[in-house]
């Protein structure tokens, strides 16, 4: 018998979704809980590289710097994760007007601190709304 399922897990900002699975995937195979669950290693008289059993990955990467549903496929379930991308997603964040940083997010150099006079609700709003709908996401250099 094997562990098989998705399930969710709340991500906390500052770990990579690579290192949620890791981390599971070896709490997982250790578990006293799932010994009856557990496959034998492979090449056991090898040091391995590659994690342990069970099979496990993520539905999507979140971003380090970002907190949220990571959804997680084990065993059979993996399979299954192509489909979690196609759902509906909302993102909230939270933001620093007059800021300008090197890498265009809060772990950047501030290059330069400008005014924020003239911000008001209705312009934010305004500038949100290209934000809105179906989007082609581009990453920053």
């Amino acid at each position: 018998m094997s562990l098989n399922g998705v399930f969710a897990v709340r991500k906390p900002v500052g770990m990579t979704s690579r290192y949620v699975v890791n981390k599971l995937q070896s709490l997982l195979y250790t578990s006293e809980y799932f010994k009856d669950h557990r496959r034998p290693r492979k090449f056991a008289q090898r040091k391995q590289k590659r994690a342990p059993e069970p099979k496990m990955g993520h539905g999507g990467t979140l971003d380090p710097m970002a907190s949220g549903v990571l959804v997680i496929g084990v065993g059979k379930g993996t399979k299954m994760l192509q489909g979690m991308l196609e759902g509906y997603k909302v993102y909230e964040t939270v933001c620093v007007f007059g800021i300008d940083t090197d890498t265009y997010d809060v772990e950047g150099k501030i290059l330069r601190r400008l005014s924020t006079e003239g911000i008001t609700r209705e312009r934010v709003e305004d500038a949100l709304k290209k934000f809105r709908g179906e989007i082609e996401q581009v990453p920053p250099m």
